[in-house]
Formats: C-alpha cells, structure tokens, sequence
C-alpha cells in the first residue's frame, strides 16, 4: 500500500510529463486543498493554474497554502455541471476521487470535456477498493 504523499508524487509526476505548452491552461476540478495544484506550480511556474470546487472551506485553505507559495493559482467555488469558462478554455483538466462524490458523473464529465480544448487532455484519477 502506498501513502498519500506517494500518490500524491506519482500522480504530479504523471502530469508534469505529460506533452503541454508553456504556458498551459490547467483545470483541477474537485481541487479540495490543491495539493496537487500547489506541487505543479512549483514544478511548471509557467502553467496557467486553477482549482475548483464546492467546498469553502477546502478552498479557503487551499488558498491560504497556494499565497504562501506565491504560487498563483487560481481557487474558486463553482459548480462541476455548470462551469462559466468558454468552451476549449484549457489545454489539460483533471480530476482526483471526485466521480464517486457526483450525483451525475455523466453531465460533469460533458462540462469538463466542453471546457477542454481540441486536441487537449482529460485525466481522471479514480481509485477504487479491491474487492473482497
């Protein structure tokens, strides 16, 4: 079993080799704290960063984290199914543990798709317990 912070490498490794622009529009959707964001930003400064989510509280932290940093990113409450970016608006949008949480999995990952733009990447990490 890995821990957290293990994961939590891993998966910023996975990003950071993944083929963007220098200056790459990045979405996290379900950002909670930003961890991930946070990390991303200290690795690609020229990354274009932000972070959405329903809970204030999550966002709140994550923002207080992120200003410490001076790291740039941009945290705001939003709603997964109704996004206010234009469509194409990111060169990469991911998510991390948030399909489970959704009432409808389906009309979110339409948005995140709407807002991606041609020719960009959509990642979802998902994990998921083995079965006994």
């Amino acid at each position: 079993m890995i821990s957290h912070e293990q994961d939590l490498m891993a998966q910023v490794g996975l990003i950071e080799r993944l083929e963007l622009p220098e200056q790459a529009r990045v979405l996290e959707a379900g950002c909670g704290t930003g961890p991930h964001l946070r990390q991303l930003a200290q690795v690609r400064p020229k990354w274009r960063l932000t972070g959405v989510d329903l809970c204030c509280a999550a966002l709140s932290s994550g923002c207080m984290m992120a200003a410490l940093q001076k790291s740039g990113i941009d945290f705001l409450q939003l709603d997964l199914y109704k996004l206010p970016y234009a469509d194409g608006s990111f060169d990469f949008v991911y998510t991390r543990d948030v399909l489970d949480h959704l009432t409808d999995p389906e009309q979110a990952l339409h948005e995140l798709r709407r807002v991606l733009a041609p020719g960009g990447t959509l990642l979802l990490f998902e994990q998921r317990e083995p079965s006994a």
